[in-house]
């Protein structure tokens, strides 16, 4: 039995093929439900987030399990079925782990080292869990990579910095004014930007939070979300001058502050700055606001500068990242190798004892009843004799995997084995 992957992500698939296949957890959950008939698996686990689907199976049938993998993305993407093939990617066997552990480690993500994935993961491992669909070869796949992702970034940079605009505005407005813990923050506009830096700000626990937009609906759904207060865009005057950050990222096609409210709300505040960070396009914050005094402005492209700062240390990251990953792997594959030693070492000691259990039987005749017993133990000395050597050479993990793969399907051979029936019975009572 080996691991299968069937994935579609943001690099492969396009905007209305990945809608179509992000799952929200019920979805997950009938998608796992029904794996086991749609390909033949023992054991599933389905990774669903906004910028990819992946579906690794455990089977013992490779045509089988991708044949049915397809056929749930394709039964998932309905009238976008059509671009599956061209649009999906399949890995097995340490491919597919080796491409499970990049994902866990950020280096797959959108966002070079983002460190949503990882908890992202962590649920997929969850869900199957509850499905009753993770078994021993998938649990085993899942703690490696998610042990893999905690040292990428224990041991490495690869997720220090900002690489997002709205997280770049947030610390932006830190380096002007300091720990944004227990302080007042304004944002303006209603975006996925706004949203984004709602939450980074929220993480930081200030004092207040106040969310303006011109349709004052969309400010509440955000200010609900995070803990924060909704403001309507023309009473912006009446909380400008206790802030003391400002993040902007309307599309208006005016400034939404204008030099004389920041003129107004900095006075009578000396030693308390104010920073205004603006990353809307065409600008929302009147640039002569850098001129006054007690306020520090940071237009779209000091947002950017940061950003692509922090981007460029996270790849030179990515050397070190791939070498814990390659130790990692390394332990999966020779953990997984002797998961099938074990199987056919199993399968050879039951060969041989049934071989000897007939032989006993049919010449016991021979043998006084008081012979029998002395019968027994020389026969299985000689079998434990007799298979000692090559059960150490099977076990040793020495050989290259495909040395290693060859020899097992040579011994199973030789031997008349029979995988599907003793190895397959152990396999399932592991589970």
């Amino acid at each position: 039995m080996d691991v299968h992957l069937l994935g579609i992500n943001h690099h492969t698939a396009p905007l209305e093929l990945r809608e179509r296949l992000a799952l929200d957890g019920a979805g997950v959950a009938a998608v796992l439900r029904d794996i086991r008939s749609d390909a033949a698996a023992a054991e599933a686990v389905l990774l669903a987030t906004c910028n990819r689907t992946e579906l690794y199976v455990a089977a013992s049938d490779s045509a089988a399990a991708d044949a049915g993998m397809r056929r749930v993305f394709a039964r998932l993407a309905g009238d976008r079925a059509a671009l599956v093939p061209a649009c999906a990617y399949g890995e097995s066997g340490e491919r597919a782990a080796r491409h499970l552990l990049r994902v866990a480690a950020g280096l797959d993500s959108m966002i070079l080292g983002e460190h949503q994935i990882l908890g992202q993961v962590r649920e997929a491992q969850s869900r199957a869990h509850d499905a009753e669909t993770l078994g021993p070869l998938t649990h085993r796949l899942w703690s490696t990579a998610l042990h893999a992702g905690k040292r990428a970034r224990a041991e490495t940079d690869i997720g220090m910095g900002a690489v997002s605009v709205a997280q770049a505005a947030v610390c932006l407005a830190e380096r002007a004014v300091g720990e944004l813990r227990g302080r007042h923050i304004l944002l303006i506009g209603a975006g996925d930007t706004c949203r984004l830096a709602a939450r980074h700000v929220a993480d930081r626990r200030p004092a207040r939070l106040w969310v303006a937009n011109r349709t004052v609906a969309k400010a509440v759904a955000i200010a609900e979300a995070f803990g924060g207060d909704p403001v309507a865009l023309e009473n912006l005057d009446e909380v400008l001058p206790s802030a003391d950050a400002v993040i902007s990222a309307t599309r208006a096609p005016g400034f939404v502050l204008t030099a004389g409210q920041v003129r107004r709300a900095t006075e009578g505040r000396p030693g308390r700055p104010l920073a205004l960070v603006d990353v809307a396009m065409p600008r929302d914050i009147d640039p002569a606001c850098a001129d006054l005094l007690g306020a520090a402005l940071f237009s779209i492209d000091a947002v950017r500068t940061l950003v692509d700062r922090s981007l460029a240390h996270r790849v030179r990251e990515v050397p070190r990242v791939e070498a814990i990953l390659e130790e990692e792997g390394a332990r999966l594959a020779a953990w997984t190798r002797a998961q099938g030693a074990a199987a056919v070492v199993r399968e050879l000691v039951e060969r041989f004892e049934q071989v000897r259990e007939e032989e006993v039987r049919r010449n016991l005749k021979h043998f006084q009843p008081e012979e029998e017993a002395s019968l027994d133990r020389l026969t299985r000395a000689m079998i434990t004799r007799l298979l000692r050597p090559p059960i150490t050479q099977l076990t040793s993990g020495t050989l290259p995997p495909a040395v290693e793969s060859v020899r097992l399907d040579l011994l199973r051979e030789l031997f008349a084995l029979d995988p599907a029936g003793t190895a397959g019975k152990v396999c399932r009572g592991d589970r």
